[in-house]
């Protein structure tokens, strides 16, 4: 996630920390379905 660091000023520094919470909350969710509900993604599914 090192383009989250780096300077671009084309892209808002509020969108690459909307982007970067996004991908975190995501990865998250599914740690968190697959510990309480024992349920996985296919890849596809979660990387689309």
């Amino acid at each position: 996630m090192h383009w989250l660091f780096h300077r671009d000023f084309s892209c808002p520094l509020l969108l690459k920390r909307l982007m970067g919470q996004s991908i975190v909350y995501g990865i998250w969710a599914e740690r968190d379905r697959k510990v309480h509900e024992g349920k996985t993604s296919i890849s596809s599914v979660i990387f689309k």
